[in-house]
């Protein structure tokens, strides 16, 4: 079976979130293999076939962290001049904080929390932490801050790829901040309900790092009210997935690259759609262009005949951080 695009054109999937769906009436069962052929610049790519809800309703949730066990509060302090709880981050009330309790003069300060919420069924779509934050002036001679989210998985720690500038500003002024984290860093793939239970009932924690920025951070001038994951989730609709950071870069010879394609959701109705897109890779780059080759197919399943598919259509696909066409 194949797909290609009989148009001959090429087609720019593009950091906007540009993607390619097209549709296909299975005869036999879910493809399990597939060849990609070379693309310009080496990019990552994601691709999936989708089952006939292929534009799932998302549903939005937000889990706060809901117990003290393995926290890490090192170097802060609460409302109250003790070691911050889960409550003082997840009652929604910005009369309970954590605070730094000492001067930051340069190495990061970090705060982290698990969540313990239970398990999910569903697929996650995005993957966002967010944090209620304030930096104050009222602190004699109080300098800047620079926030990041981070992440704690299997002990090691992942922190978001850029920072948030905070500069102190007059009483205590809150700011939400939101870092998107488009796929699991520690293994560049979609988050899965798996990688939720490891937050939620495992080892594996979400918080921030601070860092001063220019003068010192003095003591209690930086707040944190609230931490949460903020997710996008839907029904599992993926029937067959691959994702990569890397493929190969278009040579002199054309070459094709053979791959496995992991399960998901059983197959149902009469039609599976391919969807093509721009996968992150490690260097934060997320599009590229399906090039005009010797042979213009786009995608070949390893084992079958090809036959004449139905004409793909260029659709918008993946914002970015996003998994599914909406």
């Amino acid at each position: 079976m194949e797909w290609r695009p009989y148009s001959q054109r090429q087609y720019q999937i593009d950091s906007a979130g540009k993607g390619l769906l097209m549709r296909h009436k299975p005869t036999t069962a879910p493809l399990v293999d597939l060849h990609i052929g070379q693309l310009v610049g080496n990019p990552g790519i994601g691709i999936e076939i989708l089952n006939d809800n292929y534009i799932a309703a998302p549903t939005n949730n937000a889990y706060y962290p809901n117990t003290d066990t393995g926290k890490n509060v090192a170097g802060w302090t609460n409302a109250s001049s003790v070691a911050p709880v889960f409550g003082d981050l997840s009652d929604l009330s910005d009369a309970t904080y954590a605070r730094n309790s000492g001067t930051l003069t340069g190495a990061p300060l970090y705060l982290d929390f698990r969540l313990n919420r239970g398990a999910l069924t569903t697929r996650i779509r995005r993957f966002v932490i967010v944090a209620r934050c304030a930096n104050t002036i009222d602190v004699f001679n109080n300098g800047a801050a620079l926030v990041r989210a981070s992440l704690m998985i299997g002990g090691t720690r992942y922190g978001f790829s850029t920072f948030t500038g905070m500069v102190p500003l007059s009483g205590i002024q809150y700011a939400t901040i939101y870092w998107e984290f488009p796929y699991n860093p520690a293994t560049l793939q979609p988050w899965t309900v798996t990688d939720f239970a490891n937050f939620s009932t495992g080892t594996d924690s979400i918080g921030i790092e601070v860092r001063p920025w220019g003068a010192p951070l003095r003591p209690l001038a930086f707040r944190i009210a609230e931490l949460a994951l903020a997710t996008e989730e839907c029904v599992e609709n993926r029937v067959r997935s691959f994702y990569a950071t890397s493929i190969g870069s278009l040579g002199l010879t054309p070459r094709w690259f053979e791959r496995t394609m992991t399960a998901g959701a059983a197959a149902n109705g009469n039609y599976n759609y391919l969807h093509v897109f721009g996968w992150f890779k490690a260097d934060g780059s997320n599009f590229f262009t399906v090039p005009l080759l010797q042979d213009p197919g786009v995608l070949y399943a390893t084992g079958y005949t090809a036959t004449t598919a139905a004409a793909p259509s260029s659709r918008r696909g993946s914002p970015p951080g996003r998994c599914c066409p909406r």
